[in-house]
Parts: C-alpha cells; sequence; structure tokens
C-alpha cells in the first residue's frame, strides 16, 4: 500500500470514525431525551389514572345515590298503590253487602212485607199493577 494511499484511507477512517463518536454522542442524547419524556408520559399517566380514579369514585356515588332515590320512590308508589287498592277494596266490600242485601230482600219475594228481619231498607213496599200503568 501507497503512501499516498495509506494517507487517503486514514483521513476516510478518521473522518468516519468523528461521524461515528458524533453519532455516539447523538445517540447518547436522544437516549436521554427518550428517558426524559418517558418520565414525563409516566408522571401524566399517573395524573390521568388518579382523575380517572377520582371520577369513577365520584359517579360511583352519584349512582348509589340515584339508586337510593329511585327505591325510595319505588317504596312510595307501592305504599301509595295499596292504599288505592284498600280504598277500592272497601268499596267492593261494601257493594257487595248491598247486593247481597238487595238479593236476601228479593228473595222473600213471596212473602208479604219482604223477609223477616231484613233491614226496613229492603223490606217491599206494596206495589199494585194498577199504579205503574201509565
Amino acid at each position: 500500500m501507497g503512501i499516498e494511499t495509506r494517507a487517503y484511507l486514514d483521513a476516510a477512517l478518521g473522518g468516519l470514525r468523528q461521524e461515528i463518536r458524533a453519532g455516539t454522542a447523538e445517540t447518547a442524547a436522544l437516549r436521554q431525551d427518550l428517558r426524559a419524556e418517558t418520565a414525563a408520559l409516566r408522571g401524566e399517566t399517573a395524573e390521568l389514572r388518579q382523575e380517572l380514579w377520582a371520577e369513577t369514585t365520584g359517579l360511583r356515588r352519584e349512582m348509589g345515590a340515584l339508586a337510593e332515590d329511585l327505591r325510595r320512590q319505588m317504596r312510595e308508589t307501592a305504599e301509595e298503590t295499596r292504599r288505592h287498592f284498600d280504598v277500592v277494596g272497601e268499596f267492593i266490600r261494601s257493594d257487595v253487602r248491598a247486593v247481597a242485601e238487595g238479593v236476601a230482600a228479593n228473595s222473600s219475594r213471596g212473602r208479604p212485607g219482604g223477609a223477616p228481619g231484613a233491614p226496613a231498607r229492603h223490606q217491599r213496599a206494596p206495589v199494585s199493577l194498577t199504579t205503574l200503568k201509565p
């Protein structure tokens, strides 16, 4: 190998060595930047996790309160419905009594004056066919 070739190769290799060293330094700087960004992302992720936990906890509380309110409203509606049906039951009971008394009064049709012991309101009134004609 000649002196010129050797000088050329030394110069080329020297430049290549400098580029590799510069690349190594640049790689180290990029690695450092990447580590800094990763650490920042970890911090942001932790903050977001805390915010999400707080929001989730708040939503759970709200849902619990809404569920309790809904249960209360359902209990109130059930109680109101029970009261309503109790009243309806009493009306039906009194109507059934009235019908039973009416049937008892009608069953004594063949007896003058109605059934013995029937209430006065169920006693038959004397009716003649002449009074019903127009």
